[in-house]
């Protein structure tokens, strides 16, 4: 093991990160960096703040995200354990390994901690966007406990329409269509309301020979949904992790994918018989890479196709209704934080 590591397996350290925007930015630059799992949470279920330490955080947001009501305090946190020390363990000493950088302008962060390395980006993010991007973090060792045994028994088995999404260390019921999905690195078991909101749009369709397309598919929960439907079904995302989860829960599921490639939608569309071949396209992804993809989707449907939008959250959703504002809007859902649109291309 490392030298900079925890110093027994008896222990771990885990990390609350909070950044002040662009959230799903930082999420996947740890993902990236480190190889290590992670959770998102509610920050209101953080009950005392105290501890935090501030990067590239005005004091008046400072301030304000630690008195009540924390009126400046993000929704979103991002929780990661590991056996490494954020704040010590060289980044190198990760499983991923080798040469980290943001972007090609950037230094090799190989050398640096998580934490300084989330610095690093935080300047490099607040530079492009021209206002300040910064987080706070808290680092806290703890005591190992049966985690997988803990992690089981908090994943249930999730109703939606005529499916039936369990894990597979649950029974399967009888008169439903029973989906498999394992909660892995690559998310999507349908918990999110995010998720389930596509599946509830996507279950009320007829989709028997229509071709379909799942753009960032994580575990591949919604093409597997498209495929028991009866379509066609093609899957995308830029995470080769994902990609193989998807390939894998396929298979478990007994259904067939056309393709499953890693790569993003306007990579697809560098293949020219991608171009307007799509009768349904899904896409549970975060507002702000919806909102750049609005030309692929277009480019991507055939006339009068359908697009499904998720995982944006209820203050930016007019923001998405007038970037899209060329599409007929069908329907619009609202589950918790979040909604989910549901679009016609105009022909």
């Amino acid at each position: 093991m490392p030298q900079h590591a925890s110093t027994n397996s008896h222990t771990y350290a885990e990390m609350v990160c909070i950044p002040t925007d662009c959230c799903e930015i930082f999420a996947d630059f740890i993902v990236q960096i480190t190889g290590e799992a992670l959770e998102e949470i509610a920050t209101s279920t953080l009950a005392d703040l105290s501890a935090f330490r501030f990067y590239n955080v005005s004091q008046d947001d400072r301030d304000s995200m630690l008195t009540t009501p924390r009126r400046a305090l993000p929704r979103q946190a991002l929780v990661i354990r590991s056996l490494y020390d954020p704040s010590s363990t060289p980044l190198r000493d990760y499983a991923c390994g080798g040469s980290v950088w943001i972007d090609d302008e950037s230094d090799n962060l190989s050398d640096k901690t998580l934490v300084q390395a989330l610095e690093s980006l935080s300047c490099v993010v607040s530079q492009r966007l021209g206002r300040k991007v910064g987080f706070a973090y808290a680092v806290e060792h703890k005591s190992n406990q049966d985690w997988i045994a803990l992690y089981q028994a908090g994943i249930t088995p999730l109703e939606c329409g005529r499916f039936y999404i369990r894990p597979s260390w649950h029974l399967p019921k009888a008169g439903r269509e029973n989906i498999v999905i394992d909660p892995a690195l690559a998310f999507g078991s349908g918990h999110h309301a995010s998720t389930f909101m596509c599946i509830s749009l996507l279950s009320a369709m007829d989709l028997a020979s229509k071709h379909c397309l799942d753009v960032g598919c994580g575990s591949g929960i919604l093409g597997i949904i498209m495929a028991k439907q009866g379509g066609i079904v093609d899957a995308c995302d830029v995470d080769m992790l994902a990609v193989e989860e998807t390939r894998k829960n396929f298979e478990k599921n007994g259904v067939c994918a056309r393709k499953v490639e890693q790569g993003s939608l306007a990579d697809i569309l560098l293949g020219s018989s991608a171009l307007h071949s799509y009768d349904v396209i899904c896409a549970n992804i975060v507002a702000d890479v919806l909102a750049c993809m609005h030309n692929d989707f277009v480019a991507a449907l055939k006339p009068s196709g359908v697009l499904i939008l998720s995982g944006i959250l209820e203050e930016k959703c007019e923001w998405i209704l007038e970037i899209f504002g060329d599409m007929q809007l069908l329907q619009k859902e609202h589950r918790d934080e979040w909604v989910s649109l549901k679009f016609a291309l105009v022909t």
